[in-house]
């Protein structure tokens, strides 16, 4: 995806996400969901950002 010339953007991010490599199923889901989330509330933001 190409921006148009003089378009606005923004760059956001989140906090890190840790999770150990010994971490079982409930751990990932946890992970997974936090991930998920933190993206999603990224994005809104994003989109909240640039639009007039």
């Amino acid at each position: 995806m190409v921006p148009f010339p003089f378009s606005k953007g923004v760059f956001l991010y989140g906090p890190p996400i840790w999770v150990s490599r010994e971490a079982d199923e409930t751990a990932l889901e946890e992970a997974r969901v936090t991930l998920e989330t933190t993206l999603n509330r990224l994005t809104d933001a994003a989109e909240q950002a640039v639009t007039p």
